[in-house]
């Protein structure tokens, strides 16, 4: 009986974690600004995080001035929002700061996090974000060969 070589699961991570996250990159291209969208839950979530930043603990709306929360108006999009939703949020943000507990706690931390090393800067979360997806995508073949050897890690 011939032995089969053993394949380098090394390299077959590192290959998928780089074409995923390069098909990523390339998929959300236009997604990739400098700034947060200011509708739906975004704003929430990116207030939160920037006022504890700041430290103004776990409040929504506005601690600082609108710029120096890099938001960007959506209200335009044909999906994440129209006029009217805009001119409400903008009238919530503004009447803030507001202590809530409405939004989990785990994801403003993790963005406060990223912005006390680099600055509230949200395209380092958004890059982050796509390389902790490829990284997912990188365990499959791992999990697969773990689970069912060499069929799983070829699907």
């Amino acid at each position: 009986m011939i032995a089969r070589p053993k394949p380098n699961l090394a390299l077959i991570t590192l290959l998928t974690f780089v074409l995923s996250f390069v098909f990523l990159i390339i998929r959300y291209e236009g997604e990739l600004s400098n700034t947060v969208a200011f509708t739906a839950d975004y704003w929430e979530y990116h207030s939160l995080a920037v006022n504890m930043l700041n430290g103004y603990g776990y409040k929504t709306g506005a601690t600082r001035d609108f710029k120096s929360y890099k938001f960007e108006r959506m209200a335009d999009h044909p999906i994440k929002g129209r006029a009217a939703d805009y001119d409400e949020l903008y009238k919530e943000f503004n009447a803030g700061p507001v202590t809530s507990f409405y939004r989990t706690p785990g994801y403003p931390l993790f963005l406060a996090t990223i912005y006390t090393f680099g600055g509230v800067n949200p395209i380092l979360v958004k890059i982050l974000q796509i390389m902790l997806l490829a990284t997912c995508a990188a365990s499959l073949p791992l999990i697969g060969n773990y689970y069912w050897s060499a069929k799983g890690l070829l699907s």
